[in-house]
């Protein structure tokens, strides 16, 4: 039975030489700070050297689904809790005409900040004066606001509340909320290259659009679509790369003293390229645990819940529930459903591009490349880029042409093969080439 493998990743183009640049850690305040002056770090880390990123995106943003919540206006947004209409006390009373319109903005702040990567704490205050009875009726107040944080995921143990006396010149009965960073902080990783839509799931099921320079974090899930290429580096330096339909959750990473990163992919397939040898790097899948021992590897997870992991550099460790196997560099194991690892197998060879080479190329005309021993099936990728990110398009066949379509305008085109065989398993990709269309 052929066991279709995912679109893979497959790593950089032979002649690459682009080296992994270690995430670094941000310099964090540790005090007290009013949302409405939230200060907000501008940038935790850099883009690979050589790499184009956008402005790093370490806030949590949420666009309010009802006009009404908060005024209108309510997010984390360079460095400010933009927020239309403040709450007060008095519109969380029974019969409140705004208990509602509070209630959404309460649940939208908490929202905000459980994906807020830097918030470790939050104090909600206000100033009251007069009677006992006031006071009590302003911490029962506080005391719905924190449950109201509490339900949209941001932990109870991590909230405080506070009744004051009213001072000279202080607006009576708002409600302040007030959030401590983290005194230390790494994030999981950093995106640096993006093509087609990827999608970033946070740990409390929150779905946004990924962008470029998206900071990753521990207990997020990354996802990617047909045509869709993310690369992103790790905070031990590692190169990760995702292309086609896939999913990768970020389980557990921690970098002192020792950098220890823990995976899983759900789906389709997923490259490592690592900056050293230092450290602990795991990819789990549902029936196998992969251990790098090597400076590059790949997993695959089939829509049959099989896993092929290759060696690509090195040697890795695979790990099933009939025991482990070590996948020395150039072979390939397959992990079926139950666990049980195959003896590794030679990886196929890459295939070798005839033409074109370089040059002018008219729509119809043929790309076509030498036969691979043992290949069912081929994929043929195209891009705007050498390192198959821009514009990626991907096509899988069983001959050793492919006619180019009339939809690859004007500009310089990349190309690569890639060879498949009866099991799914795909090998290396072959040398890279470019041509103009016309």
């Amino acid at each position: 039975m052929m066991h279709v493998r995912p679109h893979h990743d497959l790593g950089e183009p032979m002649y690459s030489t682009q080296s992994p640049r270690p995430l670094l850690a941000p310099a964090v305040g540790r005090g007290l700070r009013q949302l409405a002056l939230a200060g907000a770090v501008a940038a935790i880390v850099g883009p690979p050297s050589g790499a184009r990123a956008e402005e790093p995106s370490n806030e949590a943003r949420v666009e309010e689904a009802s006009p009404r919540a908060c005024g209108g206006t309510a997010r984390l947004h360079a460095g400010q809790m933009e927020m239309a209409v403040p709450l007060r006390i008095a519109d969380f009373a029974a019969g409140s005409e705004r208990l509602d319109e509070a209630t959404r903005c309460a649940t939208l702040l908490g929202r905000l900040l459980a994906e807020h990567p830097l918030a470790a704490s939050v104090m909600i205050s206000t100033h009251v004066g007069g009677s006992r009875a006031t006071s009590d009726a302003a911490l029962e107040a506080l005391r719905t606001v924190a449950s109201l944080l509490t339900s949209s995921g941001f932990a109870a143990n991590r909230i405080a509340a506070v009744v004051r006396s009213t001072a000279p010149d202080t607006d009576e009965g708002i409600v302040e909320l007030s959030w401590r960073e983290r005194s230390e902080f790494k994030p999981a990783g950093q995106v640096f290259a993006i093509s087609g839509p990827v999608w970033i799931i946070s740990a409390n099921g929150a779905r946004g659009d990924l962008n470029n320079g998206a900071v990753l974090m521990t207990g997020q899930t990354l996802e990617t679509g047909a045509t869709s290429v993310v690369r992103f580096v790790l905070g031990d330096g590692t190169h990760v790369r995702m292309a086609g339909v896939a999913a990768l959750h970020f389980v557990d990473t921690a970098f002192k003293p020792i950098p220890r990163v823990r995976l899983e992919l759900l789906k389709g397939s997923a490259s490592f390229t690592r900056a050293n040898r230092d450290g602990d790097l795991q990819v789990a899948t549902g029936n196998s645990r992969v251990a790098a021992q090597g400076m590059a590897f790949r997993v695959s997870v089939t829509a049959e819940g099989v896993t092929f992991a290759d060696s690509l550099e090195g040697t890795t460790l695979v790990s099933g529930s009939a025991g482990d196997v070590f996948v020395s560099e150039g072979k390939s194991t397959r992990i079926d459903f139950r666990g049980v690892p195959t003896t590794p197998t030679a990886i196929l060879i890459r295939p070798a591009p005839i033409e074109p080479l370089y040059g002018p190329m008219r729509a119809g005309e043929l790309l076509v490349w030498d036969p691979v021993p043992e290949a069912k099936t081929y994929r043929v990728e195209l891009a705007r880029d050498a390192a198959f990110t821009d514009h990626w398009f991907p096509y899988e066949l069983t001959g050793t042409t492919l006619p180019l379509a009339d939809t690859y305008h004007g500009g310089r085109w990349y190309w690569r093969v890639i060879a498949g065989d009866a099991e799914g398993a795909y090998g290396m990709p072959s040398q890279v080439f470019a041509f103009e269309t016309r």
